[in-house]
């Protein structure tokens, strides 16, 4: 004799008892509540960091001496525009 008959419907169970899916349920919930709050605790992190970097005294460099070697011709062949340089 057939278990399943051509006329019943089939119903299909699942693999799971209900209190283990919610078990699974809870443990994937338990560790997106970590991840997030590890993500948000290095962001604190960083922005305390970079704050700390900015407000730090200003660096004042001194740089060397430049000397005027030669000028070139603004009309010459090279130039590729009589505009200024800003």
């Amino acid at each position: 004799m057939d278990a399943n008959p051509a006329g019943a419907a089939h119903h299909p169970q699942g693999l799971l008892p209900w209190a283990d899916r919610l078990a699974v349920a809870v443990a994937v919930l338990g560790l997106l509540t970590l991840a997030w709050q590890s993500a948000e605790r290095n962001s604190q992190q960083a922005l305390q960091l970079a704050a700390l970097s900015l407000a730090g005294p200003a660096a004042h460099v001194t740089l060397p001496a430049v000397q005027v070697v030669g000028r070139r011709d603004s009309l010459g062949a090279g130039a590729a525009s009589t505009a200024p340089l800003a």
